[in-house]
């Protein structure tokens, strides 16, 4: 085994501390909500680099399911928006989209109206997946967080793969 790859048995401890369900994504017909891992660089505290889950994300920990949603329905309410589009009437035809890169549509204690909101998007999903402790070991580490997207997405398409391949889907 290479320095990069993760051992089996590190695997399946994060899984088995994980919730029973990720536990099942892991084996069987069920591969598109398999965790990935990364591993940050060696410590002191974690001499073979400490190893990060990214879960998929309806599989979330009720901790992770928490800042999930604090974060949506902060980009919600308190990220700036496209105007929204009306019809002559007035009567709403679409929402406006979310400007990106994200920047505060009003002033909060995080930030004021109109600057970019800190840190970039890619932490801000890892503090969700980690936490903020987390989150800075794993970036201290070197762990990319760009992955986070990459490996939802990779577990999208398998999702979609499956569906078109099952005929009862």
């Amino acid at each position: 085994m290479s320095d990069n790859e993760i051992s089996e048995d590190v695997k399946k401890r994060h899984v088995i501390n994980a919730a029973d369900a990720r536990a099942q994504a892991s084996e069987g017909t069920y591969g598109f909500l398999k965790s990935e891992f990364r591993r940050a660089k060696p410590t002191s505290e974690y001499p073979d680099g400490e190893v990060f889950e990214i879960p998929h994300k309806d599989l979330f920990d009720l901790d992770q399911q928490e800042r999930w949603d604090d974060l949506q329905d902060e980009m919600r309410t308190c990220y700036e928006h496209d105007p929204d589009v009306l019809a002559p009437n007035g009567s709403l035809i679409a929402k406006g989209q979310l400007v990106y890169p994200h920047r505060w549509a009003k002033t909060t204690e995080k930030g004021k109206k109109g600057e970019r909101v800190k840190p970039s998007w890619p932490e801000r999903l890892a503090i969700v997946l980690w936490g903020e402790d987390g989150a800075a070991r794993a970036k201290a580490g070197g762990v990319l967080f760009n992955e986070i997207e990459l490996v939802w997405a990779k577990q999208r398409l398998a999702l979609e793969e499956r569906q078109k391949s099952d005929p009862k889907s």
